[in-house]
């Protein structure tokens, strides 16, 4: 245990517990945060000092394995918004509309990531609704799908 000059402390983390953090991201994952295993083993040590302890999480956006995209699937996100689209087929929706209707922990950022691969994948279509001045990109789902 080491103070710093912010008044945190530093550890030095055993490998066993670096093990037990890969079962921590794994109950990350299940409530939807996606971290990285730095990441995990901070919060497995914070968890274990107590309440008075934090830790700081980075994560990047989660990502399906390569092999089930090798062979054709969808993400978890991209399946909802899929469903969402095809619940209201017919309709042109605005990302942030897809986002509303999908719901959870997603962000709206990756909402427009999933519905940009979609489009690049021929499973959603896009167009152009005018507002005024403003253009704005809404989304259907392709009529084959």
């Amino acid at each position: 245990l080491r103070r710093m000059a912010s008044r945190g402390k530093g550890l030095r983390v055993r490998e066993a517990s670096i093990r037990d953090a890969l079962q921590t991201m794994l109950e990350l994952a299940q409530v939807g945060l996606y971290v990285r295993p730095l990441s995990a083993t901070a919060y497995l040590t914070a968890k274990k000092l107590g309440n008075d302890y934090l830790a700081i999480l980075t994560s990047s956006e989660y990502r399906e394995p390569q092999r089930l995209r090798a062979r054709g699937g969808y993400t978890l996100l991209q399946k909802l918004i899929l469903k969402a689209l095809e619940e209201r087929r017919g309709e042109w929706l605005t990302a942030y509309e897809v986002w509303k209707l999908v719901g959870g922990s997603w962000s709206l950022r990756g909402v427009y990531k999933a519905l940009s691969s979609l489009e690049r994948r021929g499973a959603v279509v896009t167009d152009y609704k005018a507002s005024g001045l403003r253009k704005t990109r809404v989304y259907t789902i392709a009529a084959s799908t």
